[in-house]
């Protein structure tokens, strides 16, 4: 009897052995379990902030592509204002160059037809004083035609 007592007690043991290492067992596939579901939010949360950074990226770069388009085409007007000015000041020039030197013909005749009419006699004020306007004539067509 003492044999069959023993006996059940070893077996109670391995038994019980045997459940507990079922129950570490069982600790361990749910440890590992619970690694796995970590391990897997982990990877989601490195995905998800990777396409955040990409959409950040993204997003920046398209920011700059705006920049340098506004900047493009600003410049573009203002090369478009720049060329109408000098094209404007170009035409303001030659009109008041064209009205310089008709002016100045109109004197340049007008004085030679009285110093041919008049011969010696010829020296007057007028004369003086349209030999001053043709010097100024002659000053204002220089600093248009530069």
């Amino acid at each position: 009897m003492e044999k069959r007592i023993a006996l059940i007690g070893i077996l109670l043991g391995t038994l019980a052995a045997g459940g507990v290492q079922m129950l570490s067992y069982q600790d361990v596939d749910e440890q590992a379990e619970q690694a796995a579901r970590e391990a897997a939010a982990a990877a989601a949360a490195a995905r998800r902030a990777n396409e955040q950074a990409q959409r950040d990226e993204k997003a920046w770069e398209q920011f700059l592509k705006r920049g340098r388009d506004q900047s493009e085409a600003n410049l573009d007007r203002a090369i478009v204002r720049q060329t109408q000015e000098k094209k404007t000041e170009k035409e303001r020039k030659f009109k008041a160059l064209d009205a310089a030197s008709k002016e100045l013909m109109d004197l340049s005749v007008k004085t030679f037809n009285q110093v041919h009419k008049n011969g010696d006699q010829s020296v007057s004020v007028s004369l003086f004083v349209d030999l001053n306007r043709m010097e100024q004539l002659v000053k204002e067509i220089r600093k248009n035609a530069k």
